[in-house]
């Protein structure tokens, strides 16, 4: 009696040499060692869906990573941005200072540019300035020693 003892063993035979993709002329024995080394349906979608959860896993974890990195990216790109803000606001504020000191800087000159055109300023005394080599010591004393000395 044949492995597949019924009368459609031959048809099946022939299927099945077919499906596995075996010669034709395959004896029995033959096509019955093939299907025993052959893996069940239910282990190759076992086999693959492990095999995918395993990739499913691996993309999931780098996603996360990916995620993270790009948060700390983010709050990064915030903290410069607050950064940049506030030094062109420091920028703004020191361009304003510049200015009042030009201003100033400006008065004051013009305020010398005056003083120079006034003419000569009143002492406590009531004398004006005396011209250059009039002027009178603040140590007669020592004139008076150095020139009877000659120093």
């Amino acid at each position: 009696m044949s492995l597949f003892g019924n009368k459609w063993a031959g048809e099946i035979l022939l299927e099945t040499k077919r499906i596995h993709g075996l010669a034709h002329d395959a004896s029995e024995q033959e096509v019955h060692e093939h299907l025993r080394s052959v893996t069940s349906y239910e282990d190759v979608t076992a086999a693959a869906g492990a095999a995918s959860e395993e990739e499913v896993t691996a993309l999931k974890s780098a996603l996360a990573e990916t995620e993270r990195q790009k948060d700390a990216l983010d709050n990064r790109v915030a903290e410069l941005t607050s950064q940049v803000e506030a030094l062109h606001e420091n920028v703004k504020r020191l361009e304003k200072e510049a200015e009042a000191l030009k201003a100033d800087a400006k008065a004051k000159a013009d305020e010398i540019e005056a003083l120079k055109k006034e003419a000569a300023a009143e002492h406590t005394n009531g004398e004006t300035d005396p011209s250059p080599g009039k002027e009178k010591s603040k140590t007669p004393k020592w004139d008076a020693f150095r020139a009877q000395h000659g120093l």
